[in-house]
């Protein structure tokens, strides 16, 4: 069988092609929370994998995934194929981009393979509540805080009440709002009761905010229960200022006709 030479070339050039990196994003829509980073090549090969982090600000971050099984890395197997990296400090609101590089080998070259993806932190809490007294009477008290959104639509918001600290929080309400509208600051205000069981002194707690995607952030409280003196009614003071007067009248005109008045008389 005769080859031609045209098909020979081609095959003495022939070079084989690299798979395609996937990626995989697990993001927390909140400034200040962890975003968790998965790459691998679509057959799962071994290599080197870097990254490139733009964010907001037009600051790049550079750095490496890890297939080592590290939760610090955010890597849940190691060699698996599957490269993992976590972003702790992304305190900007806006849009980030991420582009993954890597190399595939094969036996006669090392293939240069990159791919970049979007995502963005779109929420911020601020005004964060300071020191917050409450009764030990009635363990009752509210508080609020700022939070700023990013986002192009309207956003729901609660409370993850699954894990709220039951032993010093009874109950946990937003009040007046569970809808975040789009690109505004928003003040969010809270009731709560505390627990029947509470005692005066001071305690930590953290509110569970939760976004409708599952993005959430805790929120520390400070609390201070304190024991208040009750205050003595007016009007009972009143009485008895007047009752000692009444009485000191009457010891008063008692000893005057008891022993002063007859001794003037000559008794």
């Amino acid at each position: 069988m005769l080859i031609s030479a045209s098909t020979t070339q081609k095959a003495l050039f022939e070079v084989k092609k690299a798979p395609e990196i996937e990626i995989s994003i697990e993001n927390n829509l909140f400034t200040d929370t962890d975003t968790i980073v998965h790459a691998s090549f679509s057959d799962f090969s071994q290599g080197l994998f870097g990254y490139e982090l733009l964010k907001p600000d037009d600051k790049i971050l550079e750095g490496n995934l890890y297939d080592n099984g590290s939760i610090q890395n955010g890597d849940n197997k190691e060699g698996d194929g599957i490269y993992s990296a976590v972003f702790t400090s992304l305190d900007e609101l806006g849009k980030y981009k991420i582009t993954i590089q890597s190399e595939y080998q094969t036996e006669d070259a090392s293939i240069p393979v990159s791919i970049g993806q979007e995502f963005s932190k779109d929420f911020q809490i601020k005004s964060l509540p300071g020191l917050i007294e409450v009764n030990s009477s009635n363990k009752a008290g509210s508080t609020s805080f700022t939070i700023v959104s990013k986002s192009s639509r309207d956003t729901k918001i609660s409370i993850n009440q699954q894990k709220i600290d039951s032993k010093i929080i009874k109950s946990l309400v937003l009040k007046d709002i569970s809808i975040l509208p789009p690109n505004s600051e928003t003040e969010v205000k809270l009731d709560f009761q505390l627990s029947d069981d509470i005692k005066p002194g001071e305690y930590k707690s953290y509110i569970p905010v939760i976004l409708e995607d599952g993005s959430e952030k805790e929120i520390k409280l400070d609390l201070k229960v304190v024991q208040v003196v009750q205050e003595f009614p007016l009007y009972l003071f009143v009485i008895v200022i007047a009752a000692s007067v009444l009485a000191i009248a009457a010891i008063v005109l008692m000893v005057y006709f008891l022993y002063i008045r007859p001794k003037r008389r000559g008794y």
